[in-house]
């Protein structure tokens, strides 16, 4: 499905490296709220030990940033873990990803019941004219902002990312990828 470029920088954001106090350092995610989404089952998060700090990949934590906009604006996280599970299953942040890299706009979509999508600009035009006919309503979030936020605010040891000339560039295992 990927080119074997996007394959290997796919595979280093989706290590798990980053610790939680990483995670809450960087982003607006705090202990409380990781500890609580994880006693309600939202993620299964790896632990280095059953003592140990938990451990997150970028992905992860783009994914957690997603459900925590999503919650600061009023919906509950019952609602969110519909959408937190479709994401796990679904190579969506990878698609948002490799849109963004490419220039791409891309929006989340969800009806917060058991409809979800990630969509280019072109894309959300052509299905909102069809969600129109059903007249569900939906919520629409564009993520390019908060995935390129944590691209580059969040430091790996398994990966290092960084523009130049308006080029995203990637290290992986000592190499530099630019898709």
């Amino acid at each position: 499905m990927w080119s074997e470029e996007w394959n290997r920088i796919f595979e280093a954001l989706n290590d798990k490296t980053l610790l939680c106090n990483q995670l809450t350092k960087q982003t607006d995610i705090t202990y409380r709220m990781i500890n609580d989404w994880d006693s309600r089952g939202m993620f299964d998060a790896e632990r280095q030990t059953m003592r140990g700090w938990r451990k997150f990949s970028m992905i992860d934590v783009i994914k957690l940033s997603i459900i925590k906009k999503l919650k600061d604006e009023g919906f509950p996280l019952y609602k969110l873990k519909g959408i937190l599970n479709w994401l796990e299953y679904n190579p969506a942040i990878e698609f948002s990803i490799k849109q963004l890299i490419e220039g791409t706009n891309c929006y989340l979509y969800t009806d917060i019941e058991d409809e979800y999508g990630i969509y280019s600009d072109e894309e959300l035009l052509d299905f909102l004219k069809v969600k129109k006919e059903k007249e569900r309503i939906g919520i629409i979030v564009p993520i390019n902002h908060l995935i390129k936020n944590i691209l580059l605010s969040i430091k790996s040891t398994s990966l290092e990312i960084k523009i130049v000339s308006e080029q995203y560039m990637f290290k992986v295992n000592g190499e530099w990828i630019v898709p």
